[in-house]
């Protein structure tokens, strides 16, 4: 049966407008009656915050910071030659800081960016000593941990791209070692402490070290070398 079969009416364009009309009115009333139950289960999974975040934030560029930035602050980055004698620029990571969120985290990563005008800041001159393939880039391994007391600390923030975030030893401690999430991270939320987040540089920064990450085991290719940090 032809379309003009179908119009009750007759096959004028009058009477071909109406039916039309009717059938897309009802096909909205059917779609919007099965789409009910699926609108209210979507309202019910974005209810908790960290839902929230992943919405509003989990997507496109890198995000806004999640809570309210207390400090900011800055590592320069180069890359090493193959033999370790010569150092090329890569560029400047730019961080945010949740002091109010996270105050022990913050309090111990400002530590280990600021010099006391004697010695060069504990993070000068360490490398991003793990890089997982679309997952992390860490660093923080300090020679003589011995200074830094452990810390627990845990927030409900959520690991979204650029998020920085405290690693934890064995016993579910913090100390010096931090990361940065190359994406959004889901299974490292409630786990792992979220501080800070990347506002520049993620690109110049985080993305080239990822593009070159190492093995399975997270040992890099190239050695990349914080060669200044401090506050902004």
């Amino acid at each position: 049966m032809s379309l003009r079969e179908q119009v009750p009416g007759g096959s004028s364009g009058k009477a071909m407008a109406r039916w039309l009309l009717t059938v897309i009115c009802a096909g909205q009333v059917v779609c919007g009656a099965r789409a009910a139950p699926m609108r209210a289960a979507s309202r019910a999974v974005a209810s908790s915050p960290r839902a929230r975040a992943r919405m509003l934030f989990g997507f496109g560029g890198p995000p806004p910071p999640q809570a309210t930035v207390t400090d900011r602050c800055f590592l320069d980055v180069k890359i090493l030659s193959a033999n370790g004698e010569q150092k090329f620029d890569v560029g400047r990571l730019e961080l945010a800081l949740y002091g109010e969120v996270a105050p022990k985290a913050v309090e111990r990563f400002k530590q280990l960016v600021s010099t006391d005008g004697a010695s060069p800041a504990p993070l000068t001159g360490l490398t991003f000593h793990r890089t997982l393939k679309d997952f992390i880039v860490q660093s923080g391994a300090v020679t003589d941990a011995s200074a830094f007391a452990p810390f627990s600390e845990v927030n409900e923030l959520v690991h979204l791209e650029g998020a920085l975030s405290m690693s934890r030893d064995d016993g579910g401690m913090c100390a010096t070692e931090f990361f940065v999430a190359v994406r959004a991270a889901p299974e490292c939320d409630g786990s792992y402490t979220v501080f800070g987040q990347a506002t520049g540089g993620m690109k110049e920064v985080v993305k080239d070290m990822n593009r070159r990450a190492g093995s399975v085991d997270g040992s890099p290719w190239c050695g990349y070398e914080i060669s200044n940090c401090g506050m902004l």
